[in-house]
C-alpha cells in the first residue's frame, strides 16, 4: 500500500489510460467511506475518554459504527485510502467516456 502517491496529482494528468488507473486501483488495501469522529466522554470518576466512531451513509442513513482504540490509525489510513478508491473510480469513469467517445466503447 503506497500512500506516498497524491491522487489529485494524478487526476490532473490528462489521458492516463485505463489500464494503469486500474493497476492503482487494484494497490489499495483497505479502502472505507466516511469520517471518523472523536466523542469525549466524561466517565464517573470525572476523567474524559476520547471514543471514535465512523461515519458514513448507508441506505440513505448517516450510520456510525465504534471502532476500538486499537484500530484508529488503522481506519484512519482505510479513509484515506478511500478517499483515494473515490478519485480514482472519477478518473476511471473520465477515461471510459473519453474512450467510448472516440468510438472505443462496445
Amino acid at each position: 500500500m503506497d500512500n506516498t502517491k497524491k491522487t489529485a496529482a494524478q487526476k490532473t494528468k490528462p489521458g492516463r489510460q485505463r489500464a494503469d488507473i486500474l493497476a492503482d486501483i487494484a494497490a489499495i488495501g483497505h479502502a472505507v467511506r466516511g469520517t471518523i469522529t472523536e466523542k469525549p466522554r466524561r466517565l464517573a470518576d470525572g476523567t474524559v475518554r476520547i471514543y471514535h466512531q465512523l461515519q458514513h451513509w448507508e441506505d440513505g442513513r448517516n450510520r456510525t459504527i465504534h471502532i476500538p482504540a486499537h484500530l484508529v490509525d488503522a481506519f484512519k489510513a482505510a479513509v484515506v485510502e478511500g478517499r483515494r478508491l473515490d478519485a480514482l473510480l472519477d478518473e476511471l469513469s473520465d477515461c471510459n467516456t473519453r474512450d467510448m467517445l472516440a468510438g472505443g466503447g462496445r
